[in-house]
């Protein structure tokens, strides 16, 4: 059952001037964690301000529960909100800030006291609840304004726009794990805004990538990370990011090749078809899909170069390599004893490579 659909949405600022939104279609259905994913200026806020009636709708229509929004004003939508500027209320204590919205609806103290301390213990500010706001940390009040969108059941859509961008890191893992766990007991369907795609993919059922105000892809993180449509989402999705070659499709004793400088590898046979002779295309590689070393293996395609930066990240150590075919980052599971400066080869496989379209970005190939 779908809970909230977009029809052909333009936003526009001072006048026509500026495109915020353009033509945007989406659909998030009953239960789902959809997100809103981009960076800053792509159209995923104002996108969320349209629904949740806080902007007005230059061109087109928003549905909330079957029923045509438009017009409506916020407290008529049904909805709940928390952003990331937190709104709360100054004079009342942290209870009377959740308990807000639930006295709205003349629930008795009774009922507002166990659904709210429900919530806040969740969220770990159970022993701030006699507190006022200005007593407490940005990160604190980020959770009060989080558990007031939370502690509201009966609503059609909870809207949250980067909730937990202040708080730190593993506050913040622990409060994305309480959201999803929340989501998954309360039911909630859920339009969440976020830059970070580590966010995105940990939290998201599906994900629509933004970018300049229009929607480029919109799928499971899995669909996202393996079919990236074109070359913004392939290098937005996915950290570290995938390093790409441009290459161009050559053809030698009837066979065809993609090529940059010394480096050429055959093309997948079942692309053949695909391409002409000296189209120019760009090859794009994960970084977890090379392999320290040179292979011998006929598949495989061996770059060499400089390793100028190492960055342990983890159980994964990040290598920055400099080649004649541009710059790679390669993700080596573990410590490694490259060093930098120190010159490295690095393999991969033609199975696992993207192509993209050199004129249009987009994909021609997506990994097997």
């Amino acid at each position: 059952m779908e809970k909230l659909r977009i029809e052909n949405v333009w936003k526009y600022y001072r006048g026509e001037k500026v495109e915020a939104v353009k033509n945007l279609n989406l659909v998030c259905q009953k239960g789902e964690i959809l997100i809103l994913l981009g960076p800053s200026g792509c159209g995923k806020t104002s996108t969320l301000r349209m629904i949740a009636g806080l902007e007005s709708i230059s061109k087109g229509n928003i549905y909330i529960g079957g029923r045509k929004v438009n017009d409506l004003s916020p407290q008529k939508r049904n909805i709940a909100m928390a952003f990331e500027d937190y709104a709360l209320y100054p004079p009342l204590s942290v209870f009377e800030n959740i308990a807000f919205p639930l006295r709205a609806k003349g629930l008795s103290i009774k009922e507002i006291t166990k659904k709210l301390k429900k919530i806040a213990k969740a969220l770990k500010i159970d022993d701030v609840l006699d507190k006022l706001p200005v007593e407490l940390s940005g990160g604190q009040q980020q959770r009060i304004s989080l558990a007031r969108a939370l502690v509201k059941e009966d609503i059609e859509l909870l809207l949250m726009d980067e909730p937990i961008s202040h708080l730190d890191s593993s506050l913040k893992n622990e409060i994305r794990t309480e959201i999803k766990r929340l989501h998954i007991e309360l039911g909630n369907t859920i339009v969440y805004v976020t830059h970070d795609q580590l966010e995105a993919m940990a939290l998201g059922d599906r994900i629509a990538v933004m970018n300049l105000g229009v929607l480029q892809q919109i799928g499971s993180p899995e669909g996202l990370y393996d079919q990236p449509a074109n070359l913004f989402v392939a290098g937005f999705i996915g950290e570290p990011p995938m390093s790409f070659i441009d290459c161009l499709v050559l053809r030698q004793n009837g066979k065809f090749f993609l090529g940059n400088g010394t480096v050429k590898f055959p093309l997948p046979q079942n692309m053949v078809q695909s391409f002409q002779e000296q189209e120019k295309v760009i090859v794009g590689i994960r970084p977890g899909d090379f392999l320290l070393g040179e292979s011998k293996d006929s598949n495989f395609v061996s770059i060499s170069g400089k390793a100028y930066f190492i960055e342990p990240v983890g159980d994964v150590t990040v290598i920055y390599l400099q080649t004649e075919v541009g710059r790679l980052l390669v993700a080596a599971l573990g410590t490694t004893a490259v060093h930098e400066n120190e010159t490295l080869t690095v393999s991969f496989s033609i199975d696992h490579i993207h192509i993209f379209d050199k004129k249009t970005d987009k994909a021609i190939l997506c990994k097997r």
